[in-house]
C-alpha cells in the first residue's frame, strides 16, 4: 500500500490482493494481452552521383612502340655474372669470422631487397649465432 503512494505509475505492475485465486476461491483472472509491433524504414537515395574525371592525356608512348623495347641485361654474359655474384655473397656468409660481419651483411641484404636470394644461408647463419 505504502508503495502504491510513493509510485502510482508502479501500482499497474504491482498484483492486487483483491483479485487473488485464494481469496475468492475464482479461477484465473482474465488476462489482456496487447500485441506491439515495430517497424521502421529507412530511406532510400535514387540519386547517384557521378564520378569526375581526371582529364589525364593520352600517353603519348605507342603500345607497339612499349613492345618493341628490349633490355640488354637479357643477355647470357650478364646473367653468368649475376650467378658469380651470387656465389661470392654465399661465401661472404658462410666464411666470414665474427659474427657482427654475418649480421652487418644480412642486414645489407635485407635493405637491398636481395634476401630471397640467400634465405637458407641466412637461415644457416642465424642458427649458428644463436
Amino acid at each position: 500500500m505504502a508503495l502504491q503512494m510513493i509510485a502510482p505509475f508502479l501500482s499497474s505492475f504491482l498484483p492486487n490482493p483483491r483479485h487473488g485465486l485464494v481469496a475468492h476461491g475464482l479461477t484465473r483472472p482474465k488476462c489482456v494481452s496487447k500485441q506491439i509491433s515495430c517497424s521502421t524504414t529507412t530511406p532510400t537515395y535514387s540519386t547517384t552521383v557521378q564520378r569526375r574525371s581526371g582529364n589525364y592525356k593520352p600517353s603519348i608512348w605507342d603500345y607497339d612502340f612499349v613492345q618493341s623495347l628490349g633490355s640488354g641485361y637479357k643477355v647470357e654474359a650478364h646473367g653468368t655474372r649475376v650467378e658469380k655474384l651470387k656465389e661470392v655473397v654465399k661465401h661472404l656468409l658462410k666464411e666470414t669470422d665474427s659474427s657482427l660481419a654475418q649480421i652487418e651483411l644480412i642486414d645489407k641484404l635485407h635493405r637491398l631487397g636481395l634476401r630471397w636470394l640467400f634465405e637458407n644461408e641466412i637461415k644457416q647463419v642465424l642458427y649458428t649465432i644463436s
